[in-house]
């Protein structure tokens, strides 16, 4: 009885560590980027935001715009897109 035990503690063991360690997967999909737009080089103040949206045919950047826009702007990474679905980051 207690040589089985070993044994299957042995197998058990020998399976797992078979399996590897789990990792991470890369997102599937396009990135999916909003434009922050702010008043001036501090960027302090936004005065605008121009959204990404996802579809089914992929990313449509700057689909609609909220504010304004400035010559100052960043990119910002909001989620990924994969065949019309949001991905998380």
């Amino acid at each position: 009885m207690f040589k089985r035990a070993i044994i299957a503690s042995f197998v058990v063991g020998a399976a797992i560590t078979a399996a590897g360690p789990s990792v991470a997967q890369p997102p599937q999909g396009d990135p999916v980027y909003n434009t922050y737009y702010y008043s001036d080089s501090s960027h302090n103040e936004v005065v605008g935001i121009n959204h990404g949206d996802c579809t089914y045919w992929g990313v449509v950047p700057d689909a609609w715009l909220e504010g304004q826009t400035s010559a100052y702007s960043e990119p910002i990474l909001v989620a990924y897109c994969y065949q019309g679905n949001w991905q998380p980051l």
